[in-house]
């Protein structure tokens, strides 16, 4: 089985490295975030409510950021999730403690802005990553590195509840699906939540 996760991993790696940074693969996302996600920086962590949501919502910027700025997008989400948590990469096992952290928020990890027409005025961290094109960094090259990482984040929208999975249907039956990603690549990523990491759709959860 190990064997099998090796692979599956392995490959979908490879195929959205070429999607995300070859210029005729269609990517969404060119440059730097659209006006709506810049005017964010002003009021980074001034997001009214829980703490923990504040700071998904940075969390979020930061990565977009990252993306369009040409940082190491693991690092920065890394450095931001260390600090938050007061420990360091010296502390024992920071990678499992990483996952546990994002596995106990999951749900708070939400995006606010919309940085072009792909993307949704709020949407669940990996959505925005899938909608960015930026998945191979942030899911294969970050999260999904642990087989113990919870995928099924819930979020609702317009009233009813969504996971990563659902939203992948929903671009995988939009007509223009293939202009805007390449098909190998979002099927492939689709594969690996659900056959590796047990991902759901929201009704399969019960909410």
């Amino acid at each position: 089985m190990n064997r099998v996760f090796s692979i599956l991993l392995l490959s979908l790696s490879f195929s959205l490295y070429a999607a995300d940074d070859c210029v005729g693969c269609k990517k969404a996302l060119p440059g730097m975030p659209g006006n709506a996600a810049i005017d964010e920086v002003a009021g980074l962590g001034k997001v009214a409510g829980d703490p923990m949501k504040k700071f998904g919502r940075d969390l979020c910027f930061l990565m977009v950021n990252a993306d369009a700025t040409g940082k190491d997008i693991v690092k920065v989400m890394e450095d931001q999730m260390l600090t938050h948590m007061k420990i360091s990469r010296q502390t024992p096992d920071y990678k499992d403690k990483i996952i546990s952290f994002w596995n106990a928020n999951k749900n708070d990890f939400i995006c606010h802005g919309k940085v072009h027409s792909g993307t949704r005025e709020t949407e669940h961290l990996m959505k925005r990553a899938i909608a960015l094109s930026i998945h191979n960094k942030v899911l294969t090259g970050f999260l999904l590195k642990s087989r113990a990482v919870d995928v099924n984040a819930i979020e609702y929208v317009d009233g009813k509840a969504e996971t990563v999975l659902d939203y992948l249907d929903k671009i995988i039956a939009d007509p223009k699906f293939t202009d805007k990603y390449v098909k190998s690549d979002i099927l492939r990523l689709q594969k690996v939540l659900e056959k590796v990491f047990n991902g759901k759709r929201a009704h399969e959860l019960n909410v």
